[in-house]
């Protein structure tokens, strides 16, 4: 049995992207807040999902700031790590594309 591995969302950036070297390549963690209402419909809450973006979609994140409203494609991934002798579980995107949806003319690119 073969399973599919897709995740496609539209978002905002909660804070302005940080681009971080890791070696030759370029990394940007961000984290995209999607509105959700609630059960009563009373009030609006959202998901933070946490992301991240490599080379091409980088250089594209560069023009988001907080706020801007982006649609983001790419696979899941689990990861853990330790820290502090506690073992930490993490369920991230991984982008293979960015599209800036707030920008004077959409800008798609592919990694």
């Amino acid at each position: 049995m073969q399973y599919l591995n897709s995740f496609n969302a539209v978002g905002r950036l909660t804070k302005d992207p940080e681009i971080k070297a890791a070696g030759e390549k370029r990394v940007c963690n961000f984290t995209l807040a999607i509105n959700k209402n609630a059960n009563d419909g009373s009030s609006e809450n959202a998901d933070f999902i946490p992301c991240v973006a490599w080379n091409k979609c980088v250089d594209w994140l560069a023009y988001g700031k907080k706020g801007s409203l982006i649609s983001v494609q790419g696979k899941l991934r689990s990861r853990s790590y330790e820290k502090d002798g506690k073992m930490n579980y993490v369920v991230e995107v991984m982008a293979d594309t960015v599209v800036v949806l707030n920008n004077k003319a959409d800008v798609k690119v592919n990694e």
